[in-house]
């Protein structure tokens, strides 16, 4: 898929959503709002008595790290041992070459396995969407 079409279908999505709210007769002040709201609902119904995190790389599993988690066993060792030291919150890297190796094929499998052992702790997840993936980069 060219960039172009990709920027028209989100653009159109985007697009599309606000025109459903204008219709419907919410403002964008209400929407923020309402998100807002939403938001603190839900920090107040999480464990929040340690909201301080680590940085961990559970996405390593490449052959460049010597494949650190190369299964559930090591994840799942890992995420208990965070939630044992009191640790709230994990970020975690998207890798958008993990996510889209080759252009416009998505595979979130890795990830959602991640986030779920990790929100099943009761750890919450900072995500991040990092570098670049190498077929998107003239350099790799």
């Amino acid at each position: 898929m060219s960039k172009f079409r990709r920027f028209l279908i989100i653009f159109l999505l985007v697009g599309s959503f606000f025109l459903v709210n204008l219709a419907s007769g919410r403002t964008a002040e209400n929407l923020r709002e309402e998100k807002m709201n939403s938001f603190l609902e839900d920090l107040d119904k999480k464990n929040m008595d340690n909201p301080f995190g680590v940085l961990e790389f559970l996405h390593w599993n490449h052959a460049w790290n010597s494949y650190k988690y190369s299964c559930n066993l090591d994840l799942e060792k890992s995420i208990s041992l965070m939630q044992e030291a009191g640790v709230g919150w994990v970020r975690v890297d998207f890798l958008w070459d993990d996510i889209e190796s080759q252009e416009g094929k998505f595979d979130f499998a890795k990830y959602d396995c991640i986030v779920e052992l990790l929100r099943n702790k009761g750890i919450q997840v900072l995500g991040i969407l990092h570098y670049s993936a190498n077929w998107a980069s003239s350099c790799g």
